[in-house]
């Protein structure tokens, strides 16, 4: 999987940043986005109202639906032992697949805290903060 990863970083090469994620879960925490306990980080959609799924082959439905593509998100996975990245939304949509196989579960955060996404699967959550 760090393979994957390793990749990544050079896709993007000159335009992410890495972060801490002490730093990113210190902010996640401060969103108050229901978890469930368990032994890996998950979180817990059904007690997200208003929330909206995407299959993933509609990634360029929720393109037009975020309009965001000049604004920065971290990105995260459930591998912890890979550090955080921040990008552009638009390096996102491009490179979307190569990010979606890092992990099990991959989460999106806007950096301005407009929206959260969790990519798992065939399916991407979202949530309007």
């Amino acid at each position: 999987m760090s393979e994957f990863y390793n990749e990544l970083l050079g896709l993007l090469d000159g335009t992410l940043e890495l972060v801490e994620f002490k730093k990113l879960d210190k902010i996640l925490n401060n969103l108050r986005i229901p978890k469930i306990k368990s032994e890996i980080l998950k979180y817990d959609w059904s007690r997200i109202e208003n929330k909206m799924i995407f299959n993933y082959n509609e990634i360029q439905k929720l393109e037009r639906f975020l309009k965001v593509h000049d604004k920065k998100v971290y990105i995260y996975w459930d591998n912890f032992e890979l550090t955080p990245i921040k990008i552009k939304m638009s390096d996102f949509y491009k490179y979307y697949y190569d990010i979606e196989c890092i992990g099990f579960y991959t989460w999106i955060l806007c950096e301005d805290f407009s929206f959260f996404m969790e990519s798992h699967g065939d399916h991407v959550k979202l949530i309007k903060l």
